[in-house]
């Protein structure tokens, strides 16, 4: 079974989908305010609590491919935390 699809039947899911799983605490970025998410990969699903890299389909712009650049080396962080 693939991970998002774990995700998607887990208790995670249910309280990050009601807005129940993150405390109500954001900071604020270039003044646009951010809150506490998830990192993804390209399979799981997009969600305003569930970040993932944009799809390269040859046209992405500077701006995504930089978004996915420092998108990968937030995730290999993560991982490598485990």
């Amino acid at each position: 079974m693939h991970d998002a699809r774990v995700l998607r039947l887990s208790s995670i899911w249910d309280l990050a989908s009601r807005g129940n799983l993150f405390p109500d605490h954001s900071i604020q970025i270039a003044g646009v305010d951010f809150g506490y998410c998830i990192l993804g990969d390209s399979a799981y699903p997009l969600q305003d609590w569930l970040l993932k890299p944009f799809t390269d389909t040859g046209r992405l712009t500077e701006q995504q491919l930089l978004y996915n650049k420092k998108f990968s080396r937030a995730r290999v962080v993560v991982e490598n935390a485990f």
